[in-house]
């Protein structure tokens, strides 16, 4: 049985792999994951008031017609969206240029190929002020 007081984080990715160990992650910091595994899925789910997030985990790389970038945009512009810590997950070749354009919507840009569950765990906890369960 889900709790459904759970805090929930949204992963806007469309790699399964990356999703499923995401899920691990939070599910261990007692945390619930709902997936959107296009831009607009994201921005549907992000916009329906039943689905308040804690945290969003967003690829740059999605199919569709919105990119991450434009859904960073998107999210930042709703009001109601504005203060959600987003933590930008990207397998994508970024410039210096870009990260920091990324850092001015997000609060945390992550490279996949640099990736490590254990400073990643810490990363969200240190960004929700979150104690393991």
């Amino acid at each position: 049985m889900t709790d459904t007081n759970q805090p929930k984080v949204l992963i806007a990715d469309d790699d399964q792999l990356v999703c499923k160990v995401l899920t691990i992650i939070f599910s261990k910091l007692g945390m619930r994951c709902l997936r959107a595994q296009t831009g607009s899925e994201a921005i549907d789910m992000l916009k329906d008031t039943n689905n308040l997030f804690a945290l969003m985990i967003l690829d740059l790389v999605l199919p569709g017609k919105l990119t991450g970038w434009e859904v960073l945009t998107t999210v930042r512009d709703c009001t109601h969206l504005a203060s959600m810590p987003i933590i930008v997950m990207t397998g994508a070749n970024i410039s210096e240029h870009e990260t920091k354009k990324l850092l001015e919507k997000a609060q945390v840009v992550v490279q996949k190929r640099d990736f490590a569950v254990e400073s990643f765990s810490k990363l969200v906890i240190n960004m929700l002020n979150k104690e393991p369960s």
